[in-house]
């Protein structure tokens, strides 16, 4: 149970939710995006990010205010460092969530909602001209490589990043290692 990401073919990263989301999954979630926008200023790279949301239809509504006010807080970096994303899931009540969802935030990057993981390649080689076949992850759902990016360098660092999102406020001078 919980979240996990696949970084095994950076810059395109897999998130997998996995069970019914809590307090603690959700932190870990944080803690995990955050280092990945950390990579991708080092790497100078965009990651395009592909979510799969399968395994929950049933998010509470406080998980998608959350989501809204962490996006919201980092909006710029998300609009650096953020190609796309293609959300995976095959619930039609879903769209209601993301429905309100959106209504809070203003997405940075492109997004598209699929039912298959082969409409997120028709989406991605259509609009985005990546040619990339999706169905890796479905291949290999139980001995995927996760990748846990916190065990990356600078624990301490990223950790006390973390901490200072979780204030009222972000300032400039506060986010270090996601500086332009």
């Amino acid at each position: 149970m919980g979240i996990q990401f696949n970084i095994t073919y950076w810059p395109i990263v897999y998130f997998k939710l996995i069970g019914n989301i809590n307090d603690e999954h959700f932190e870990d979630y944080k803690i995990n995006y955050l280092n990945l926008l950390i990579k991708c200023k080092k790497k100078k790279e965009n990651i395009l990010l592909i979510a799969d949301l399968n395994s929950n239809y049933d998010m509470p509504m406080k998980y998608i205010f959350k989501l809204a006010l962490f996006n919201k807080k980092l909006f710029k970096f998300n609009k650096l460092y953020l190609q796309a994303v293609c959300i995976f899931n095959q619930s039609k009540s879903f769209k209601n969530l993301l429905k309100i969802y959106l209504s809070l935030i203003t997405p940075s990057s492109p997004y598209k909602l699929c039912s298959s993981l082969d409409k997120i390649n028709i989406y991605l080689k259509d609009s985005l001209n990546i040619h990339f076949d999706t169905n890796i992850f479905n291949l290999n759902k139980e001995n995927e490589s996760i990748n846990k990016i916190i065990n990356d360098d600078n624990n301490s660092n990223k950790l006390d990043l973390y901490k200072k999102l979780n204030e009222e406020e972000i300032h400039k001078e506060e986010i270090n290692d996601l500086k332009i």
